[in-house]
């Protein structure tokens, strides 16, 4: 613009020139020109600002979510100290509710539990009474009673000892002549089974030999044929040449071919004949092998079958005197007992002493302590629901083992609410009291709530949309959304639903 101007100014001193003024005209006209493009430009970078500041107002925020009961749902299963127990009886189905410290489910074990509560409840009367007899002090009928009593268990246990005693010796000799006559049987069969080898292999080598010296004779005989046989062929040829010649006549020409002929059919029935030999021989001796072969097999069977049926005889034996010692072990430990027991009442009956009180007293306190721990171990068989609720789903039915699945789920189905899964860009939209929808394709119509906690923790999305190019591995903050009433009936069933949360700002 500056050149332009510097140019009219040149100009106006030749202002007297045609040409001049011609020039002065065409730049005045582009300067116009570029005065009017510079205000155009002015107008557009004055409009521009006011198009690009328009951005849409998000109104909402909306999320995948899952419907659970409020408190979340509770796995109730069976006691650790159960473990390994199966279900004996399911007290509940799907959808029952059920009430704090209900009984959901008895274990396998209740009875057996039962029945050592009942044990101990036994003992403990027990335990009892004979604290009342030593506190009451003892009779002289009652000191001899028990002086019989000892005496007669000293008895017994002599007369189960010995016994015991004849019955091992029993099982000792039953053993011992088993083993005996049974080893005397696998005896036989091993000396049974080397005859009949040795007697196979004999025959084995008579083959053999026979079929050596019937291959030798022939084949000798055969040498001397084929000898016979040349001989006889080179006469021919000579006597041919003779004939031609006609030193002989042809008869004896005819003789001499005759001759030849009777030869080469001599040696090849002889060959024949060794080879007949030949292969009788090899049938033989492959019968005789093949039948070695089935004497051994079979013994060795038969052998075997000795052998397990010794094996079986030791077995049972062993078993058996075990059984039988073991038994004498017994004998003699519970018979001692019942000796010691009965001269222990012996003396506990004959006087009272302030010790045998203080001991009474501690046998009573014993077994009221087991009796209180077979109540607890009782009351561990049966699974109790912890809160009241709505039972959602079966875990474990009659007659399977209690997995770490637990037994059922409870849930408070009264009260149901939208867990939902919020961008962690989103999150901070979010209020507690903030109004919310919910909606799927399994409820019809929307369920509305209230915002009432939101969570202090960033988590990885857990529910997934189905559109292949959503973020899978996106980082979010569970909002729950606590349903109105009519909604909580209306989603009482539907635990772990996915749906869709849209909350309202």
């Amino acid at each position: 613009m500056q050149n332009a101007l510097d140019q009219v100014e040149s100009l106006t001193k030749n202002i007297k020139s045609p040409r001049t003024i011609a020039l002065i005209a065409l730049l005045l006209g582009s300067m116009g020109m570029m005065g009017i493009f510079f205000w155009q430009q002015n107008q557009n970078s004055a409009e521009l600002p006011a198009q690009t500041n328009t951005h849409p107002v998000i109104k909402t925020i909306t999320a995948l979510g899952r419907l659970q009961p409020q408190g979340e749902v509770i796995k109730l299963s069976a006691p650790t100290s159960t473990n390994g127990n199966r279900v004996d009886r399911l007290l509940v189905k799907e959808g029952d509710r059920v009430k704090a410290g209900q009984i959901v489910a008895i274990l396998d074990n209740h009875d057996r539990l039962q029945a050592g509560l009942a044990e101990a409840q036994q003992q403990v009367a027990s335990a009892r009474a004979k604290l009342a007899q030593t506190k009451a002090g003892a009779k002289s009928g009652e000191i001899d009673a028990q002086v019989a009593k000892s005496r007669q268990a000293q008895v017994e246990l002599q007369k189960d000892r010995a016994s015991q005693i004849d019955e091992i010796a029993r099982v000792q000799a039953q053993w011992n002549g088993d083993r005996i006559e049974q080893t005397a049987k696998l005896q036989q069969v091993r000396v049974e089974l080397q005859n009949d080898r040795a007697s196979q292999t004999d025959e084995i080598t008579r083959v053999k030999a026979q079929w050596d010296g019937d291959r030798a004779t022939q084949l000798a005989i055969v040498r001397r044929l084929q000898a016979s046989f040349e001989n006889a062929k080179s006469e021919f040829a000579r006597n041919r040449q003779l004939q031609a010649e006609g030193a002989i006549s042809q008869s004896l020409l005819d003789n001499k071919q005759l001759a030849v002929d009777t030869a080469q059919q001599q040696l090849a029935e002889t060959q024949a004949t060794l080879n007949r030999i030949d292969l009788t021989s090899r049938q033989q001796l492959r019968q005789a092998q093949t039948k070695l072969h089935r004497i051994d097999s079979s013994g060795q069977q038969q052998q075997a079958a000795a052998q397990a049926v010794l094996n079986r005889i030791n077995l049972t034996g062993k078993q058996q005197l075990s059984q039988a010692q073991t038994k004498l072990q017994r004998t003699n430990s519970s018979g001692q007992q019942q000796v010691a027991s009965a001269q222990a009442t012996l003396a506990q009956v004959s006087e009272v002493r302030p010790v045998d009180l203080q001991a009474a007293q501690a046998e009573v306190d014993r077994t009221i302590a087991n009796a209180k721990q077979a109540q607890a171990s009782l009351a561990q068989s049966s699974v109790k629901a912890p809160q009241s609720g709505e039972v959602l789903s079966i875990q474990t039915r009659h007659g399977e083992v209690v997995s770490s699945n637990g037994i059922v789920e409870i849930g408070q189905t009264e009260q149901m609410e939208a867990i939902a899964e919020v961008y962690q860009s989103d999150v901070a939209k979010v209020r507690l009291g903030q109004r919310a929808r919910v909606s799927s394709e399994a409820i019809a119509g929307e369920l509305t709530g209230t915002v009432s906690q939101i969570s202090a923790q960033v988590r990885r999305q857990t529910i997934v949309n189905t559109d292949p190019s959503t973020n899978i591995d996106a980082r979010i903050v569970e909002v729950h959304v606590t349903l109105d009433r009519q909604s909580s009936q209306k989603a009482g069933k539907l635990t772990n639903l996915q749906v869709r949360v849209t909350i309202d700002q």
